[in-house]
């Protein structure tokens, strides 16, 4: 009796000191990076405040007030989470890649932080599941128990050196409206001094977004105008955190206005058939011309127009005069936070003096390439993300050979097969590889009568069949090459430990051979990059990590794969050679 009753005393005490180590764990109050755990995430992959929208989002950068956040206890297990460059609150996740920010705190709502080992996982007091990073934003993650790790986070305490370059101590407190920095976060980056600083209507010169101000839920707050790539003429969409979506506005004279793209170096030229132009070369007989109406709020042109850019839904055009009671015409400029331009490497304190726009090809077909895809796909147009662990990727492989003037990267980091057919726009030519997150995320594969039978019953089989009918509705006459997904294995949990191993259930294979049956039905070239682009024996050499996305050598393999079979649907000529000039 008395050792049973000594033993039970040593579980209570047991159980006391394992509760008291627990309550230990908790967060010491300070400044922190907030950065993503998760192995498929860069090491440097940082949570700041984009302070353009409500909404936390993910960057590179680490070095500005917009990626620290002050966290606070104010009660056991709860905190506050407030950003140091615009002084607002984590406060709840509210839908999909949305975790909102509010200048005021929300009665009964908390931050709650989960420890485990050296990574955290963290929520707010309504939710049951932890915020998660999908490759482009915070939303609501996987549960607790997931192999996944999406909702991993390292809590990391920032320098106090940097804290004193910026300006941050616990002396000069976070003021909840106006930010700790004196200078307006919203203005333009070092703005160059504009022509006629004394006219509070004219645009200081920097780097912005132009988004549209038209007061509709047809429009949304965040629809940006963006330098498409693919074509001469500017477009609407959603995301705001591409080169892409970037002008740089120069001031040339009173009212008189230069427009270049970030991530192209073209200039907006002239309003001409429909379209917006955008030219490789800075226009001379031609300059942007904004109007003011409010605030922030333009019109704009060019000088040969009387009536004003406008959105219509798709692109931007010519729009409605002045008087138009629709205002698809307004427009709002907003200054790109320096947070953000660092990210994409523009630091310092002058605008660069030049951006390099690229180079098209001598030889060239005179036709649009869109490539579907994975991140290793994205990894493409993103390569500085691999820490110079490869040089290019597969698609710039294949335009070494097959060079298509107009190329256009759909690759989603992280993405599986049901968010591509909403990915799909106009090209002549198209190719798809997905496959390998569907089988990490255990994705029902279905059969050929999921795909015949047009089930949408959300199988990879039955999501193909809308993929495939919606190339289709945008292009009857496309070109459409099918890639069976690259084996991969390992990755930290998100895979097995061998291409050839089971995830509940299902095979990497099984996603392979439902492509192949597809490409069969549909008489449609299949890139076959299970079959001939790596094995278990040689993956891991021809991987950057152990073992899903290619190095240099599996970008190679598949390129020439990929190039064999888009061959085989080639209808447009090389043209060669040709003078730059046409261009």
């Amino acid at each position: 009796m008395k050792r049973k009753l000594l033993y039970c005393l040593l579980i209570v005490a047991a159980t006391f000191a394992f509760n008291k180590a627990t309550v230990a764990q908790s967060i010491a109050d300070g400044y922190y990076f907030i950065k993503s755990a998760y192995s498929y995430a860069a090491a440097n992959t940082s949570i700041y405040d984009p302070q353009s929208t409500e909404y936390v989002k993910f960057h590179t950068c680490e070095n500005s007030k917009y990626d620290i956040f002050k966290i606070e206890q104010t009660e056991e297990g709860k905190y506050t989470v407030r950003n140091a460059g615009t002084g607002r609150y984590v406060i709840k996740f509210v839908a999909t890649n949305s975790v909102l920010l509010s200048s005021k705190l929300e009665d009964g709502i908390y931050i709650v932080f989960d420890k485990e080992g050296d990574i955290y996982r963290w929520r707010d007091s309504e939710q049951t599941r932890y915020y998660n990073w999908n490759g482009s934003a915070l939303n609501g993650g996987a549960p607790l128990n997931s192999t996944y790790n999406y909702h991993d986070f390292t809590v990391e305490a920032v320098p106090a050196s940097l804290l004193k370059e910026l300006g941050i101590s616990d002396d000069n407190p976070i003021d909840p409206i106006d930010p700790v920095d004196p200078v307006d976060p919203v203005d333009p980056v070092d703005p160059v001094d504009p022509v006629d600083p004394v006219n509070p209507d004219s645009v200081a010169n920097g780097f912005y977004f132009i988004r549209s101000a038209y007061n509709s839920a047809y429009v949304g707050d965040n629809v940006v105008v963006y330098d498409s790539s693919d074509e001469d003429c500017l477009k609407n969409h959603t995301n705001t955190y591409q080169k892409i979506d970037i002008f740089l506005i120069r001031s040339t004279g009173e009212n008189k206005y230069t427009m270049q793209n970030l991530g192209t170096g073209r200039f907006v030229t002239t309003f001409k058939n429909g379209q917006v132009n955008v030219s490789t070369t800075a226009p001379t007989d031609t300059w942007i011309v904004f109007d003011k109406v409010k605030d922030a709020i333009y019109h704009w042109k060019d000088n040969t127009q009387s009536t004003y850019y406008n959105w219509n839904g798709n692109s931007v055009n010519c729009g409605a005069p002045l008087n138009s009671t629709y205002n698809y015409h307004d427009w709002e400029l907003v200054a790109v936070n320096k947070g953000l331009l660092e990210s994409f490497g523009i630091t310092g304190d002058s605008i660069p003096s030049d951006i390099v726009a690229p180079k098209d090809t001598v030889a060239y077909i005179d036709a649009t390439w869109e490539s579907l895809g994975t991140s290793i796909t994205w990894y493409n147009n993103n390569v500085e993300a691999s820490g110079g662990k490869f040089t290019k990727g597969y698609q710039s492989r294949v335009r070494e050979v097959l060079p298509f003037k107009r190329f256009i990267n759909k690759g989603i980091s992280g993405g599986c097969i049901d968010g591509c057919p909403g990915q799909v726009t106009f090209a002549n030519y198209y190719t798809i590889e997905h496959g390998i997150n569907d089988w990490g995320h255990s994705t029902p594969v279905g059969t050929m009568d999921d795909y015949l039978n047009n089930t949408k019953n959300g199988t990879f089989a039955a999501t193909y069949r809308i993929l495939l009918d919606k190339i289709y509705a945008t292009n009857p006459n496309a070109q459409v090459v099918l890639c069976t997904p690259r084996k991969g294995y390992g990755f930290g949990n998100y895979l097995p430990s061998s291409c050839d191993a089971e995830l509940n259930g299902i095979y990497l294979k099984d996603y392979a051979d439902i492509i192949r049956q597809i490409a069969e039905y549909e008489s449609l070239p299949l890139a076959d990059f299970f079959g001939l682009c790596g094995n278990q024996r040689n993956l891991d050499k021809l991987s950057i990590d152990v073992a899903l996305h290619p190095n240099d050598p599996g970008y190679q393999l598949m390129a020439d794969v990929l190039i064999k079979e888009m061959r085989k649907i080639l209808v447009h000529e090389i043209i060669n050679p040709v003078a730059e000039d046409d261009f």
